[in-house]
Formats: C-alpha cells, sequence, structure tokens
C-alpha cells in the first residue's frame, strides 16, 4: 500500500523531471548547447532503456561537467541506470552521493526513496 502510494507521489514527480529536453535548449541556466547536447545523450538512452549505453554517457558528462546545473540529475540517472543494471552495491554508492551533494530538491527525494527501496527490496551484487 505504501509502495503504490509512494509511486502514485513519485511517478507524477518524474514524469515531469524526466522531461528534461523540454525547454533546455532555450534556457542560458544550463550553460552551452555542447553541455546540454551532452547531458541528453545519455537521457536519450535512458528513455529508451538502454542503460547499458547510458550509464558511460552519464559517468563521462559528470566527469567532464561536474560542477553544472545538470550535475545532480546526471549523477541520479547514473545510480538509476546502474540499479536497472542489477549493479545495486553501485548504485546505492551513487544515490548517497546524490544525498550528500544535493541535500534538498527533487534529485534528493527520488534518490532517497530509490535508495531506501534497494535497501530494502534489492539482493547487493
Amino acid at each position: 500500500m505504501v509502495r503504490l502510494l509512494l509511486s502514485a507521489i513519485l511517478l507524477p514527480i518524474l514524469a515531469v523531471t524526466g522531461c528534461v529536453s523540454t525547454g533546455l535548449r532555450s534556457s542560458g541556466d544550463f550553460g552551452t548547447s555542447a553541455i546540454v547536447r551532452a547531458f541528453e545523450d545519455g537521457k536519450q538512452a535512458y528513455d529508451r532503456h538502454a542503460f547499458a549505453n547510458a550509464a558511460p554517457r552519464f559517468a563521462a558528462f559528470l566527469d567532464t561537467h561536474p560542477d553544472t546545473a545538470l550535475a545532480a540529475p546526471a549523477l541520479y540517472y547514473l545510480a538509476s541506470c546502474n540499479k536497472e543494471l542489477g549493479h545495486f552495491a553501485m548504485a546505492e554508492a551513487q544515490y548517497q552521493q546524490v544525498l550528500k551533494k544535493y541535500p534538498s530538491g527533487i534529485w534528493h527525494d527520488v534518490a532517497r526513496y530509490d535508495l531506501h527501496y534497494i535497501r530494502k527490496h534489492m539482493r547487493r551484487d
């Protein structure tokens, strides 16, 4: 029941935040279009559920753009890719990084939820 309730709350939030492509190209807050394109490469693979393809793209994005406004969602999506690939220990560590680096906001909230879910329901790799 609680999981269903949380899903009902979080899925609409993720649906809205998952549509990162909408409006980013017109926003000066996210830096150059090359940075946005680098993020979107990973996000498009993620949206196709090509997690093995998306994970290294998000990792490369974080290596080259660690302090941009898109670093929080990139780290969250990297953790999510690893969760989907069954790399639960790695995903757990990355979700913890999201919580530590971004102590408030949507990415903190969804990372906290996913971290709780992994700890409660998934076995460690």
